[in-house]
């Protein structure tokens, strides 16, 4: 159980941007992995290759298909994530103003 707490204090912790990236280096990892994978394990047993090619080729096509998917969270992330988290940080911050100025003190959380 004391993992799953230390998990929610550190997400909790977390800025938005830092979620949102969390959050699309996971995607894009298992998307790229998986891709890759597959893709990888189509050639190996179309190519007629012995079992060690078999087994090497799918492996190093889901390590190459998660570095692309790291690739391709940096980019959503400068394109999309950071932007998003910009405008849900400041909906956020109007928001709790706004409650503040109605009845005097913060207690939406």
């Amino acid at each position: 159980m004391g993992i799953f707490k230390a998990l929610t204090t550190s997400w909790k912790a977390a800025t938005t941007a830092e979620k949102i990236n969390l959050v699309l280096d996971i995607i894009c990892g298992f998307g790229g992995g998986a891709m890759s994978a597959i893709v990888g394990h189509d050639f190996a047993v179309r190519s007629g290759s012995k079992l060690a090619a078999k087994i090497t080729i799918p492996i190093t096509a889901c390590g190459l298909g998660m570095a692309a998917g790291n690739a391709a969270s940096k980019a959503l992330m400068e394109g999309i994530g950071t932007p998003l988290a910009n405008v849900i940080d400041r909906v956020q911050a109007k928001n709790k103003k706004e409650e503040e100025s109605e009845d005097g003190k913060y207690t939406r959380y």
